[in-house]
């Protein structure tokens, strides 16, 4: 682009000829041709040189005042920018370091918020484990072995020669009165043994070359099945499904009715030889429950034991009596049907027929003398042996040492020509079955005769009122 002459007046004009093409050189020639013609001094920021119309022909002006430089207004100009530039920077810096900390406030109040539902969701997490816990505690660890794992794990502590004579099972706690020849290696046993706990050997009586003694304790609870360095979500898993199935187990036993748990548990006893002699319906809480007592060998009641391992047993009670072919045994199954109904009082119509006096008193006619056959037991080799006493000669009233355990008259019965009395100990709550003797005289080895207005019970050759 051309330039033009500033708007401002000159002193002095002229045209210069000059063929140099650098503007410092025309700059020098012009200075030295205007001392010729121009009498005042000449300064060099005072000349403007313009290019003429000719080739090689430039006009030059000398001006009253130099003219500002471009390159100075250019500074300006950036100057200028610059300032605005830094200015701006500083307002769009600051707003954006407002807008910086007002997002990271926020995400720190957000991560807070985070971090807080983390630990709510963490304690509850927790406390549903605790919950869980405890309630596999109750369901499963507090659950106790079968009686048939029960005595197994008895006779692996008591030695060869060691014959019981009575055992009590309650859950987890036993009592067990046998016959040995070393108690005191039979209590070592138990000691070294973690299948129990908290063992004592109550009393012990020495009679010829062996001891009678007694030994109660307790069955160690099994130890957890749970990895205790698996996540907090898996341990809950895991006792979730544990107790759901406990659950179901125990929900699918209270849909039964009472009649089907208690056919099939006779059906089971008469397959494996186990004479049910008693049968009582008891409220045992929740649940119903059941007491059987049953005459059998050692064989059928274990292999009768064995085969109901999946049923929940309260209590059993054995006892082996000296001259006596079959063990005693009193069982309280927990049924799993509760006791409680629902409120509700259903309404129903009932539809009578049409039915005679006559027919209805057949339920009152007379029933027809028992039959006089003796049952007759198959004796198998048994694994709780029993022990052969001799019997003592008689003794009279003052030579007898009578047992403070209470023994509570139940009934009487009739077998052929043998009159029998149902008795309870209250102790250990085992019924027994004594030939009561009509002429008091003692020809057997466990029996009872009548004395005032009670009994006199001789069981093991230790002598019991019968009230």
């Amino acid at each position: 682009m051309k330039d033009s002459v500033p708007e401002f007046s000159f002193l002095y004009s002229f045209k210069l000829i000059s063929n140099c093409h650098s503007k410092k050189k025309r700059i020098k020639e012009a200075i030295v041709s205007l001392r010729k013609q121009y009498p005042y001094e000449i300064m060099e920021d005072h000349l403007y040189i313009k290019k003429g119309q000719m080739k090689n022909e430039y006009e030059v002006f000398v001006l009253a005042k130099p003219l500002e430089k471009k390159k100075e207004r250019i500074k300006g100009l950036l100057l200028s920018f610059f300032v605005v530039f830094v200015i701006l920077s500083g307002i769009f810096l600051n707003n954006s370091m407002t807008k910086n900390k007002k997002i990271e406030s926020e995400r720190q109040k957000s991560l807070e918020k985070q971090m807080q539902e983390e630990q709510r969701l963490k304690e509850l997490q927790n406390k549903r484990l605790s919950n869980l816990e405890e309630k596999y505690k109750v369901l499963i660890l507090g659950k106790s072995e079968s009686v048939y794992v029960q005595l197994k794990l008895l006779y692996q502590c008591l030695m060869k020669n060691t014959f019981i004579n009575s055992i009590s099972l309650e859950k987890n706690y036993f009592s067990v009165e046998a016959e040995t020849k070393d108690s005191v290696k039979v209590l070592s046993n138990f000691e070294e043994s973690k299948a129990f706990t908290n063992v004592k050997m109550i009393r012990t009586t020495v009679s010829d070359n062996h001891e009678i003694v007694t030994f109660s304790g307790e069955f160690a609870k099994a130890a957890g099945e749970i990895d205790e360095r698996i996540s907090v979500e898996d341990k809950i898993s895991f006792y979730e499904h544990e107790i759901e199935e406990a659950e179901e187990i125990r929900n699918n036993m209270s849909q039964r009715v009472l009649s089907e748990y208690i056919l099939e548990l006779r059906e089971i006893a008469h397959k494996n030889g186990c004479n049910e002699q008693y049968m009582q319906i008891k409220n045992t809480g929740e649940f119903t429950g059941v007491e059987c007592f049953f005459e059998s060998n050692s064989s059928d009641l274990l292999n009768f034991l064995e085969s109901i391992q999946e049923s929940v047993i309260n209590s059993c009670k054995i006892r082996n009596f000296s001259g006596q072919k079959n063990l005693q045994t009193t069982i309280l199954f927990d049924t799993g049907i509760k006791t409680d109904k629902d409120n509700e009082t259903d309404t129903y119509f009932i539809d009578l027929q049409e039915i005679s006096s006559e027919d209805m008193g057949s339920m009152f006619k007379s029933r027809q003398p028992a039959s006089t056959q003796k049952q007759v037991y198959v004796t198998k080799r048994s694994l709780l042996p029993v022990v052969t006493v001799n019997i003592e000669p008689v003794k009279t009233e003052s030579q007898k040492t009578f047992s403070s355990i209470k023994m509570s008259f139940l009934g009487m019965t009739r077998k052929g020509d043998v009159t029998y009395i149902l008795v309870k100990d209250e102790v250990f709550g085992v019924y027994y079955t004594l030939p009561l003797l009509e002429d008091n005289k003692e020809n057997e080895s466990d029996f009872c005769y009548k004395k005032g207005n009670g009994y006199i019970a001789r069981i093991r050759n230790e002598y019991y009122e019968v009230r």
